[in-house]
């Protein structure tokens, strides 16, 4: 292990690490926050939540005050008012052809809107949805609100998208997810990865960035090595 002399910053993912179960902050973990704090180490939220998540809310309760990392690396936003600091975008073009890959696929579109614009799922309308957009509504509910648009054809107006996905069967979302696998300059990841959800399942493009991109990109910010982030 580091020496903690030598450490400079922490970074803390939410779910999973710094939330209970419940999805509480426990007392000792909000005790550890404070004492990294008072030794003056930079303590930054990375997480793959959008900001409207509860993302400024746990900060205020833990008193931090540096933007958070958010959407997976994908976006940087002020804690205070949600601004947006930084954004990894898509290749122009590749929500226009991500959709027409998800269309002749025979699923149904998912897009995230861009951090600036809010954190709603847009989808088309409840009539044009496969079975599986309501499942994942339920899933993720609260983390994205779910927006039904007027027609299909307003998802490629969406603006500075950080997620489009296609979702239906599990059969269905591998193959979207072996054909977006060819747009260029693009992660792509399907539900299937994981083996939890057979029924249904989602294929989806984003840009080629995670939390460790971003954190890097926060160290060089901050004159901090890698080596002294824990």
């Amino acid at each position: 292990a580091p020496d903690p002399d030598t450490i400079r910053a922490v970074a803390l993912d939410i779910d999973g690490t710094l939330l209970t179960p419940e999805g509480h902050v426990a007392p000792r973990t909000a005790a550890a926050v404070r004492a990294v704090l008072g030794r003056g180490v930079l303590v930054v939220l990375c997480t793959g939540r959008g900001y409207a998540y509860g993302v400024g809310q746990l900060a205020r309760e833990l008193r931090l005050h540096l933007p958070a990392i958010v959407r997976n690396g994908a976006a940087v936003q002020d804690l205070a008012d949600g601004r947006v600091l930084s954004q990894r975008r898509m290749p122009p073009g590749t929500l226009a052809r991500a959709l027409e890959l998800i269309a002749t696929a025979g699923a149904t579109p998912m897009v995230l809107q861009g951090p600036a614009q809010g954190d709603a799922m847009c989808t088309p309308p409840p009539e044009h949805c496969h079975p599986a957009v309501d499942f994942y509504a339920r899933l993720w509910g609260g983390e994205s609100p779910f927006r039904h648009e007027a027609s299909p054809d307003a998802l490629v107006a969406i603006e500075d998208t950080t997620w489009v996905a296609g979702a239906g069967d599990h059969g269905m979302a591998h193959d979207l997810y072996q054909v977006l696998g060819h747009l260029p300059g693009v992660a792509v990841a399907w539900s299937g990865s994981d083996g939890r959800v057979r029924e249904f399942g989602f294929a989806a493009v984003k840009p080629p960035c995670t939390k460790a991109t971003a954190l890097a990109e926060f160290a060089v910010r901050h004159g901090i090595g890698l080596q002294q982030i824990m």
